[in-house]
């Protein structure tokens, strides 16, 4: 759930930083590598790229359709 949090909280871009990547792994005890494949498999079935006002952006999939 914390991670779902952070997601929404990025979600104009989806990508974490390598900080906030590592700030997850030292809070939550999980691998770097689980973590990153985590936020993958998140864009991946969850968001697509939009385009808002011309601007490429990333949305949650609820919020496009």
């Amino acid at each position: 759930r914390a991670l779902l949090k952070i997601l929404h909280a990025i979600s104009d871009n989806p990508y974490p930083s390598g900080e906030l990547v590592q700030q997850i792994v030292r809070e939550h005890g999980l691998a770097r590598r689980q973590v990153l494949n985590w936020f993958a498999l998140r864009r991946h079935r969850h968001m697509v790229r939009a385009e808002i006002q011309g601007v490429p952006t990333w949305r949650f999939r609820s919020e496009v359709l």
